[in-house]
């Protein structure tokens, strides 16, 4: 029955204990930086790794113009009596001979352009290695992070226990208090029947004003593992 009991009490620290090293996981402040660091380097590994993807652009343009300056082509002037001559020279009627001439703005009219425009860099020394870097860092971001999670567990483990055991102690020594304070009453019933010398009621005088100094260490200590195991889950401190 008793090692039941034992084990039980075991098993419910135990769960206890695992509750605190989530709470602690989730809300220290140090770890917290930590996991922002590695995702900033996780965020710079995107970076560079997009640095491979094509770029992509996207042009469109329409211009519409009314009046403005124009200029002259003798289109018809030029070509009409040279194809003349080529249709008498080669006896058909192939080439036109009634061109006129054009009068051209110099602003366009009515002018669409749509352009798509990708960059693929085919090899780029300064990316791949600027990739390989930033990964780099982030293998050794990931690792800090879980090497700073594993001395936070052994941590929050260490000073749950420290502060079990200030709290066992100061039980103990509340206990002995009772203890001497009921000694010394029977010592000074001894002393009233004059069954005992006063010495007994100074030495226990001696030994309820020791263990009174020693139960204010005890509650210091106790404040301490406290307050120290309260900051590494991120809480209040008392």
């Amino acid at each position: 029955l008793l090692m039941l009991v034992f084990s039980t009490v075991v098993g419910a620290q135990s769960t206890i204990l695992s509750r605190y090293v989530e709470e602690g996981i989730d809300n220290n402040l140090g770890l917290l930086k930590e996991t922002l660091a590695l995702e900033q380097k996780q965020s710079a590994v995107r970076q560079a790794r997009g640095l491979y993807l094509p770029d992509v652009t996207f042009h469109a343009n329409y211009t519409w113009a009314d009046g403005g300056r124009s200029i002259d082509f003798p289109v018809g002037d030029l070509f009409n009596p040279i194809y003349s001559t080529l249709n008498g020279l080669t006896g058909s009627a192939n080439f036109p001979t009634n061109l006129e001439n054009q009068e051209i703005q110099l602003l366009p009219d009515d002018f669409h352009e749509t352009k798509l425009q990708i960059i693929q860099p085919i090899f780029n020394s300064d990316i791949y290695f600027n990739y390989r870097a930033q990964r780099d860092l982030v293998d050794v971001q990931a690792a800090q992070r879980e090497a700073f999670i594993s001395e936070l567990t052994k941590e929050i483990k260490s000073g749950y226990f420290q502060y079990l055991q200030s709290e066992a102690v100061l039980k103990i020594f509340d206990q002995t208090m009772v203890v001497l304070k009921e000694l010394r009453r029977v010592n000074t019933r001894l002393v009233e029947a004059q069954k005992a010398t006063k010495d007994v009621i100074s030495t226990s005088d001696f030994e309820i004003s020791e263990l009174e100094q020693k139960i204010a260490v005890a509650q210091k200590n106790r404040n301490l593992a406290k307050a120290y195991f309260n900051f590494l889950l991120n809480r209040e401190l008392e």
